[in-house]
């Protein structure tokens, strides 16, 4: 654990740390990926641990499925399967190992069927062939390998569940109460529990189902609206689950999740016939991204709630664009969106930085001071990027003036864990030097930290949620109200020293830098507040 010596015959010149920033909401890029003939409904996307794009798609004009890379540069198109009229409802994912796995309808035969290269070239499987199933189609892989698809009984108007975790293929049904499953959506969350989302045509209701504790758990969503098509779900890193769909009887894109405890709806856009063909992914910040159709003006549009309420944008509006959208996020941040252009027959597809990456870059073997200065991240000690075993993440109680929890990578339990807040720095101790990515949103709006020390004073650890690069020390003395800000002190990691800055003196001021951790000897609890 680090140790705090600041003091005055420690007043020396500041050296700059290096940070990194990659701005966050680039301009989206939008390409025509596949205009040969007839192409591009039923599109699903997918991104591989590199941020490639894989999409798989149907091919019209000869009924083929096929599929789309970009993983060696530039597009790569291929038919994976031109037996029949094939590639309906195609959902694509990827694997741990980035091999890809498809789930898709046979038109022909009337069959589920699911294709994969994991095994370096493709294979093709007749997963259901009992009846007329196949459609709506939604595939996730488990963190065994595991295939685990939901799709549509049309014959018999249920939702059916298939996998291949036992060995062979195993075939469920869901729900049959009515005619259930016409559009599904399935995730896989950290544990391998298997969530559905669905509609119920019958009663025009959002339905969701979980296989959690041995069985099959059914419950209504939302039953206040006409839900027969366009449902998506995702989890988030806590295993809480988020659906997007569209409400027919309102002509809305609505968000149900249940990541505050209980289930919560609300209206994500409402402006117009919105919503239709909408997907849903969550980000490594655990903030919802969705795609979807604009009816009114027959446009691409996007939607994310990583400011905290939802923002929407139109990213694609030539001619007629977004049907059959499908959306990925990658580990850098960058949105990934196909979807079908309507008007020239045609697979398009969007993508664009979602938000901001930031590297600390110089830390070093030993006692790091640091803070994050993107806010929405979603971090704790024991999911800070990059850090591996015996590394250190320490936490100050300026209240007792102790450290009050030190987590060790591979060593503390779940009960040592914290969360690494805004507007707080940390010690980071390094077995060995190198450096942290983190993503995250640039900060916006009023910033507040509210301080306790004891009575007569004391050091309180802090950092900036800021990229501001034009403060100095100085400026924090009237950030802090209702108390007294004495001194500011950085730790210098070439020289294994403290630099500080003297308010009372207006001696040893330095210019701060995003990512920096900073000590504060304050006289009185009060606030820190600044607009980033």
């Amino acid at each position: 654990m680090s140790i705090v010596l600041v003091s005055a015959g420690l007043l020396q010149t500041a050296s700059h740390p290096s940070r990194s920033v990659i701005t966050e909401y680039e301009a989206a890029s939008i390409v025509a990926v596949d205009s040969t003939g007839l192409v591009g409904r039923y599109t699903s996307i997918a991104a591989d641990s590199g941020g490639s794009a894989h999409i798989s798609y149907y091919d019209s004009a000869n009924g083929d499925l096929k599929y789309a890379t970009n993983a060696d540069g530039g597009w790569a198109l291929s038919t994976i399967d031109r037996h029949g009229i094939v590639g309906w409802s195609t959902s694509i994912a990827i694997d741990a190992a980035d091999k890809v796995h498809i789930s898709y309808k046979d038109s022909t035969n009337s069959d589920l069927k699911y294709a994969t290269n994991a095994g370096g070239s493709w294979v093709l499987w007749e997963v259901d062939t009992e009846g007329n199933v196949g459609s709506s189609t939604s595939i996730a892989v488990d963190s065994g390998g595991w295939v685990h698809i939901s799709y549509y009984d049309s014959t018999n108007g249920d939702l059916k569940y298939a996998t291949n975790a036992g060995g062979g293929w195993a075939l469920n049904t869901i729900d049959s109460e009515g005619d259930v499953g016409g559009t599904t959506s399935l995730a896989v969350d950290s544990t391998d529990v298997v969530h559905i989302s669905y509609s119920d045509i019958t009663r025009g209701s959002l339905k969701y189902a979980t296989f959690a504790g041995g069985e099959w758990a059914l419950s209504t969503i939302d039953g206040a609206c006409d839900v027969s098509s366009s449902t998506s779900i995702a989890v988030d890193r806590a295993c809480k689950v988020h659906i997007s769909y569209y409400d027919s009887t309102y002509d809305d894109l609505k968000y149900a999740t249940n990541a505050g405890g209980t289930w919560a709806v609300s209206v994500v856009d409402g402006v117009g016939n919105v919503g239709t063909f909408n997907c849903l992914a969550i980000d490594l910040v655990d903030k919802a991204h969705i795609s979807y159709y604009d009816t009114t003006y027959r446009d691409l549009k996007y939607a994310t709630n990583a400011d905290g309420g939802w923002t929407s944008s139109t990213i694609d509006s030539y001619d007629d664009v977004g049907w059959h959208t499908s959306i990925a996020v990658d580990r850098t941040g960058s949105v990934h969106i196909s979807y079908y252009d309507f008007a020239n027959a045609r697979l398009k597809y969007a993508t664009f930085s979602a938000f901001s990456v930031f590297e600390l870059t110089n830390l070093v073997a030993g006692s790091n001071l640091v803070s994050i200065p993107l806010a929405n991240h979603g971090y704790m000690a024991s999911t800070l990027p990059g850090l591996s075993f015996g590394d250190a993440v320490s936490r100050w109680d300026s209240a007792t003036q102790a450290y009050d929890r030190t987590y060790i990578v591979g060593i503390s339990g779940t009960a040592y864990d914290f969360d690494i807040e805004p507007s707080w720095s940390y010690w980071v101790d390094m077995v060995t030097a190198k450096p942290i990515e983190l993503v995250g949103y640039e900060p916006a709006g009023l910033q507040v930290r509210t301080i306790t020390v004891p009575p007569g004073g004391g050091w309180v650890q802090v950092g900036l949620a800021s990229l501001q690069t034009t403060w100095w020390a100085s400026d924090l003395v009237d950030m802090y109200t209702d108390g007294l800000l004495k001194m500011v002190s950085r730790w210098n990691t070439d020289t294994g020293t403290y630099c500080s800055y003297l308010a009372d003196f207006g001696m040893g001021d330095f210019q701060l830098s995003p990512g920096d951790g900073l000590w504060l000897y304050v006289e009185g609890s009060g606030v820190l507040s600044y607009e980033p």
